[in-house]
């Protein structure tokens, strides 16, 4: 079984749609992070960073990494389809975008969510945030402009 720490909002969407596209057995262990003791103290166990998502699979190897846990997750039900095989047509696009998403995209939320960490004082703070929020809207435009159809990588599942 998969246990994976999540809460809404916080970016573990990914390796929850992934188990149950896989049809492997999972269950979420839900934390609310801000303002909650108990739930930083329960992750902080598990993962030192207290970030989410972690998952912990069957073995009891924790992973931490959106980008690894989605390979894993795939390599592990290669049924599913979630992924190109090592091989196959598209996996080098597969994993191009893949870590484009994880390592760009989703990487430059760490901007606009924490903007006091790269700035104090307003509006040097309001100025740094929304400066995130506009690079994030090219790296989606970047996305977009090379989306296939009906999915990222044409008629492959993606």
């Amino acid at each position: 079984m998969y246990k994976v720490y999540s809460h809404p909002g916080w970016g573990s969407v990914m390796p929850e749609a992934l188990l149950e596209l896989s049809g492997l057995p999972y269950e979420i262990v839900d934390l609310d992070l801000r303002g909650r003791p108990e739930g930083r103290r329960m992750l902080a166990s598990v993962n030192p960073l207290v970030q989410l998502p972690t998952i912990v699979v069957p073995d009891g190897t924790v992973m931490t990494e959106s980008g690894a846990i989605a390979l894993y997750i795939a390599e592990e039900a290669p049924e599913a389809g979630l992924a190109p095989l090592a091989g196959e047509p598209h996996r080098a696009a597969y994993l191009r975008w893949h870590f484009f998403m994880t390592a760009t995209v989703y990487a430059s939320h760490i901007i606009d969510d924490h903007a006091d960490r790269w700035a104090s004082g307003e509006p040097a703070v309001t100025e740094i945030a929304a400066r995130g929020i506009a690079h994030r809207k090219e790296l989606w435009a970047i996305v977009e402009a090379n989306a296939g159809e009906p999915w990222f990588l044409g008629d492959t599942f993606s």
